[in-house]
């Protein structure tokens, strides 16, 4: 193991207009350059989601500007936003391919069409032209189960064929909530098809059930760490598809793993296993949900967060840092994106001077992750 990786944090495009705000950035990497997207927030919505963008830049440095890959419908107005949660370049295909949803937004509407809480959208794919940063129209993506909605959430590995196990939850008419699972797709004839499908995992006692789940593989064995409302849970599988029993994270040191109701990231190196999470601290209550600095740490060999390893991977600067992604450059070397989110916590979710007032500015933050050699 090497306790002591590299950690290299830094900024891009600074600012925001006060009106929307840059989330959710996703990094790809084609084997010898990066391709940064993002999605534009409405500061006066609760994820209400509109413009894309998306640039390409090399290994080590920071973009300098990005080009408007989707536009949308004004705000005010009925409109179908495709908004991404993955982005995955596929290297026996050479292409890549942005998983999504269709948002069905309403008129003056302040978050898309919900059902139990959670949100309804249809599950959709399309793929991101690099030379002329611009992407295809979307299309339906199959789906195994009867859902009313879907996610791909993360791109758990690529076979020698090209075919991509991923990570997804959704949500059918069933009193556990939300449920998680994996789904191998295959790229034929134009269309991603399905292959295979897993054993979808549920868990009761949780308001919306099981959500965002991210895997990995690390020592021939599959891990996966899941978001609910209250906890962040693991489980792990032998073959990728059926899964144990998903139970809490925990310290190594019996203090309290107080991370809830947001995303944690899996990053495997030959030799070690490591979460890229938020908690609470002790001084971050004034961030909305306690979703900042985000932390990275060492799993021990008995698969508990060791405390004493915590390192920082982005600041805490008022803004929280929930929604962010961990692209794979090598085997030793990782890229963690995450934009700060100018909403804060309650009951003025809009007042973004809030976040200002630590120093948030919306900052891109492009962590760079480097293990070094063995």
């Amino acid at each position: 193991m090497n306790k002591d990786y590299k950690i290299d944090i830094r900024g891009a495009f600074p600012g925001f207009d006060r009106k929307t705000c840059k989330a959710n950035p996703k990094v790809a990497f084609d084997g010898e350059n990066a391709v940064l997207s993002y999605s534009m927030l409405h500061l006066t919505g609760s994820d209400c989601f509109g413009d894309s963008y998306a640039s390409a830049f090399k290994i080590g440095e920071v973009p300098e500007c990005a080009i408007k890959t989707q536009s949308t419908k004004s705000f005010d107005e009925d409109r179908d936003v495709y908004f991404e949660t993955t982005l995955y370049y596929d290297k026996k295909h050479r292409k890549y391919f942005s998983f999504g949803c269709m948002e069905h937004y309403f008129s003056l509407a302040t978050t898309p069409n919900l059902k139990g809480g959670i949100g309804v959208a249809e599950l959709m794919y399309r793929i991101f032209d690099k030379e002329t940063c611009s992407y295809s129209e979307p299309k339906s993506l199959a789906f195994p189960f009867e859902a009313y909605t879907a996610v791909v959430h993360s791109v758990v590995e690529e076979n020698d064929n090209g075919d991509m196990l991923v990570t997804c939850y959704f949500a059918r008419k069933t009193e556990l909530g939300a449920e998680c699972v994996t789904i191998l797709y295959g790229y034929e004839n134009g269309e991603l098809i399905v292959r295979a499908a897993g054993q979808p995992i549920s868990v009761s006692g949780y308001p919306r059930g099981l959500c965002e789940p991210t895997a990995t593989k690390f020592n021939g064995k599959y891990y996966m760490t899941i978001r609910t409302d209250t906890a962040a849970l693991l489980c792990e599988s032998d073959d990728g598809f059926t899964f144990t029993e998903p139970r809490l994270h925990r310290f190594d040191d019996s203090t309290p793993f107080e991370c809830y109701n947001t995303m944690q990231r899996l990053v495997a190196t030959p030799d070690s296993l490591y979460l890229v999470y938020t908690r609470k601290n002790g001084k971050n209550d004034h961030v909305f949900r306690n979703r900042a600095p985000l932390y990275i740490t060492r799993f021990n060999s008995d698969f508990e967060l060791v405390k004493a390893e915590e390192r920082v991977v982005a600041p805490e600067r008022g803004a929280r840092l929930g929604n962010f992604s961990v692209c794979k450059i090598n085997d030793r070397k990782f890229i963690v994106s995450v934009a700060e989110w100018m909403q804060t916590t309650a009951p003025d979710h809009f007042d973004f001077t809030k976040c200002e007032k630590y120093g948030s500015d919306n900052t891109i933050w492009l962590t760079t992750l480097d293990f070094g050699e063995k």
